[in-house]
């Protein structure tokens, strides 16, 4: 019989209740047998799938701010946008405007 006593990200499944007895938010890969996030959540330290994160809510990496909004970031724990991008509503990082483009 088979049955996992411990399973990390990457390793072999045969279903995603092996997976998720282990990893919050996760599945088992149909094509790779593997335990893999799921949707919209990212893989940390192969043991965590971290949830996306929007502007000004809580992260521990990059990627979880960036799932959603393109140059974001993690700092101090908060999603922000990159240097030099403009925050616009939660889900936004806008480049700084050149002459004569379009500004909001």
């Amino acid at each position: 019989d088979y049955f996992p006593t411990e399973l990390q990200l990457y390793d072999h499944c045969k279903s995603s209740f092996d997976c998720l007895l282990f990893i919050a938010h996760s599945h088992c890969d149909r094509s790779s047998r593997t335990c893999v996030c799921q949707n919209y959540h990212v893989a940390f330290n192969n043991t965590m799938c971290l949830p996306a994160s929007l502007l000004g809510y809580g992260c521990i990496t990059d990627q979880q701010c960036r799932i959603k909004v393109p140059h974001s970031r993690c700092v101090n724990g908060l999603c922000e946008c990159e240097e030099n991008y403009i925050r616009l509503r939660k889900d936004r990082c806008l480049p700084p405007a050149k002459v004569d483009d379009y500004c909001l």
